[in-house]
């Protein structure tokens, strides 16, 4: 994320303000599940996923016994407690500085990036392979070089054919990020191609992943460019010809939202959902809807402004249940300016109402997005609190 908009907030985090507003209702149920302590690992930067047994996996940007972030295990235990362990610890060569989430294959192998580190110092694509014994082995599978991206934020995403697409900051033929798509070759190598190179007018800097639709198409943010260099929505669409046609979707203007760190989710019936971390009617970010239309191009509507009092500055992407209600949380804000998780809920007349389900008190600062468990548990993580260096939290319905 960028450090200067990030030491604004953590100023204005440290200064706090009281805002209340009323009809916010309170989940009471929440639990914190493991505090960092910096050589386990320190500031989880990605949201957690879980496998069939319920142990969560995430990332820790920074902590560890070689200090470039790790790769964690909790295992729940049955008196309540969670156990952590370190699957990798970061050193540099093999990828620094863990900026986003992981993703499982269909063997439970673990993939995820790193935002520096690597044969170039501009991150990497990394594998981490489930052993028969248990133990976990990484590999590299890419490092970033500029000119195909670097410095990545965002995780990877598979296709059906076992590809991986994904997006970088920075590099490129524009030096304003790409969107990328890595293919695993018969020796075992994967190839880079570079689907799109933004140039700053359609968009730059892109903080979040892509997702795809069921027509493979491919959709996405970017934190600046656009317009008004307040950021975009954009598609990406594949050719015949085996290109990748861009279409930008929204220009940000700051009254409907400005600078979009988090990406975007799908419904069923193809409808975007998204924030941006600032902008809106109080200048403290939104979460907005995006439609296509009949006649074509696509519609877009704010869902929420944030106040202040009901949470401030969104950073990272939604989540929704089955009944379409949104999760996600802001990184400032709430009762004691330290941040709060909110859910949106669709009302009958059209509107959404905003539902806080936990505000923090400890300048915690949950920059990372949330899971929701088939029990509808939600877990997430603060990157600082506790002892200073994080927690993972479950909030229980």
């Amino acid at each position: 994320m960028n450090s200067t908009l990030k030491a604004i907030l953590h100023a204005y985090l440290v200064l706090g303000f009281v805002m209340l507003s009323a009809g916010l209702a309170l989940a009471t149920d929440y639990k914190t599940l493991f505090k960092f302590s910096g050589i386990d690992g320190q500031t989880p930067d990605g949201a957690v996923i879980v496998d069939a047994a319920g142990n969560l996996f995430g990332t820790a940007r920074s902590g560890g016994s070689h200090g470039g972030g790790v790769v964690f295990k909790l295992a729940p235990n049955p008196d309540g407690s969670w156990t952590e362990s370190a699957i990798h610890e970061f050193a540099g060569p093999d990828g620094a500085s863990l900026a986003a989430g992981l993703t499982f294959d269909s063997a439970g192998n673990l993939y995820g990036t790193t935002q520096q580190g690597g044969v170039y110092d501009l991150g990497t694509v990394f594998k981490i392979i489930h052993n028969s014994d248990g133990s976990w082995t990484h590999s590299v599978l890419f490092s970033f070089s500029g000119s195909d991206g670097g410095n990545v934020l965002a995780g990877v995403i598979f296709d059906a054919a076992g590809r991986l697409y994904g997006t970088t900051f920075a590099g490129g033929r524009f030096g304003r990020g790409t969107v990328y798509q890595l293919t695993a070759q018969p020796d075992g190598s994967w190839a880079e191609r570079v689907l799109y190179s933004f140039r700053g007018m359609d968009g730059g800097g892109s903080d979040a992943g892509v997702v795809f639709d069921t027509q493979g198409n491919l959709f996405g943010t970017t934190k600046y460019g656009g317009t008004h260099e307040m950021g975009t929505v954009y598609r990406l669409t594949p050719q015949p010809d085996g290109t990748w046609r861009k279409t930008k979707l929204h220009n940000f203007k700051g009254v409907d939202g400005a600078y979009p760190v988090g990406g975007l989710i799908l419904d069923a019936a193809g409808n975007l959902y998204g924030t941006t971390t600032s902008g809106g009617a109080s200048g403290m970010g939104t979460v907005y809807k995006l439609w296509p239309q009949p006649e074509g191009g696509w519609k877009y509507t704010k869902l929420h402004s944030f106040n202040g009092g009901d949470g401030a500055y969104p950073w990272i992407d939604l989540i929704a249940d089955a009944r379409g209600s949104l999760y996600g949380t802001t990184v400032a804000g709430g009762a004691y300016g330290s941040g709060t998780v909110f859910k949106l809920i669709s009302q009958p007349d059209g509107h959404w109402g905003l539902e806080q389900l936990h505000v923090f008190t400890n300048y915690d600062a949950p920059y990372t997005a949330l899971m929701l468990d088939a029990a509808g548990n939600l877990y997430g993580e603060t990157q600082f609190g506790g002892n200073g260096y994080g927690v993972v939290f479950q909030i229980a319905p």
